[in-house]
């Protein structure tokens, strides 16, 4: 059993962040757009957690997987739902 749970979400009422630059994190902005992502913050790097207070849905792709795992426990611990690719 894996813990894992898929689950669908009205982005249109989700304050959202996009983390990382490259190829798969383009495909995920374009993604959310399709999908009415309404309140959407993107960052080409790691940012500070306090730049992102408020938001409750973060995707992570193409920044180092050690570095993304760190970033996904802090933003976990925020209270934000992460996802890293």
């Amino acid at each position: 059993m894996t813990g894992l749970l898929p689950v669908a979400l009205d982005l249109r009422r989700l304050k959202i962040a996009a983390v990382g630059a490259g190829p798969r994190i383009e495909r995920r902005l374009k993604r959310l757009a399709e999908a009415g992502a309404v309140d959407l913050r993107r960052f080409a790097g790691l940012p500070d957690l306090a730049e992102l207070a408020g938001v409750q849905l973060v995707f992570v792709a193409d920044i180092e997987a050690g570095a993304a795992r760190a970033f996904a426990e802090r933003a976990r611990a925020s209270g934000a739902l992460v996802n890293v690719e």
